[in-house]
């Protein structure tokens, strides 16, 4: 049976996706782990397609933050709506959801600075 993309753990299947290189730190991991909520290795290959296209758009959106500039508050507005759904997921902690939308705060402080310094 095919176990691509699948992990076991104890008696359950996790589905595994490395997260790529440009993208670790906007996510804030090298891979993203999903639980399958089976241990029959059957029922894992049938719906671990589900949570790889669930992990892809975690993936799509990490990706267009990224393309956000930092000085838009639609930057900040978008790490917000990414570390709530981080946690919602299971991806991240408070903590570290904290500190990231922190960071993207940080971020778009200096830049605000630096916008209106050269003004």
């Amino acid at each position: 049976m095919n176990t691509q993309n699948l992990q076991k753990r104890k008696h359950t299947w996790f589905v595994r996706l490395a997260v790529p290189p440009h993208l670790r730190g906007a996510v804030g991991r090298r891979e993203l782990i999903k639980t399958t909520k089976t241990h029959d290795l059957a029922v894992a290959n049938r719906v671990k397609h589900a949570i790889l296209a669930d992990i892809q758009r975690e993936l799509n959106t990490a990706q267009r933050n990224r393309e956000l500039p930092p000085e838009s508050a639609d930057y900040v507005l978008a790490a917000a709506r990414d570390a709530r759904e981080a946690v919602n997921k299971g991806i991240a902690c408070e903590g570290d959801a904290e500190r990231d939308l922190a960071g993207a705060v940080k971020v778009d402080a200096n830049m605000s600075h630096r916008r209106h310094r050269h003004e």
